[in-house]
């Protein structure tokens, strides 16, 4: 089958290369591949994208009632969006490192760190003050699973929450920032 086995394992584990394992069953003579698990590196192009399609999502969804996942497809794909631009700029490993470990989901902080890598200031104060109240929920992920802060969030009708239509402006001055680059293609 192609499969270099090199050596059996006191456990019943096949020595089979760097990037899967292979099980010997003793009593059938059979193989059972354990792959392990991969991780794809996403282009300033494939980020770019997504944003644009959660954009189109999040307009696509009509909720009045519990606007919930308009407002996390709409931060999601400002976030995206926002890192696609720092890594068209800068791709380097501590760049990735920074987004990761100090960045991660906080809207106002890669906010920051785009204007300081790409020269460019896209938010007006108004813009960044909805960002602030939806980061609030989003930052956390509150948004996804819906825990305590969401609760008292929606026993109040959203209150606290920005008007989706400020979020939705911000997120489409991402997409024009996008589409003026050509998504970094």
């Amino acid at each position: 089958m192609g499969c270099d086995v090199r050596k059996i394992h006191g456990d019943g584990f096949v020595a089979a290369g760097a990037h899967r394992r292979e099980w010997k069953d003793p009593m059938s003579h059979s193989f059972i591949l354990a792959a392990v698990t991969g991780a794809e590196k996403l282009t300033p192009y494939a980020l770019a994208r997504g944003s644009s399609d959660l954009r189109r999502a999040a307009e696509g969804l009509v909720s009045d009632r519990f606007p919930v996942i308009n407002f996390l497809l709409h931060a999601m794909s400002i976030e995206i969006g926002r890192k696609a631009a720092i890594l068209n700029v800068d791709c380097s490993a501590a760049m990735k490192g920074r987004i990761k470990k100090k960045v991660r989901h906080d809207l106002l902080k890669v906010n920051e760190v785009y204007q300081s890598v790409c020269n460019d200031k896209l938010f007006e104060a108004t813009d960044l003050t909805a960002l602030g109240k939806l980061n609030r929920y989003f930052k956390g992920k509150e948004l996804e699973y819906f825990i305590v802060e969401m609760l008292g969030a929606a026993l109040t009708a959203f209150k606290v929450f920005p008007a989706l239509d400020e979020i939705r402006r911000c997120n489409e001055k991402i997409e024009e920032m996008l589409r003026g680059n050509d998504y970094f293609l």
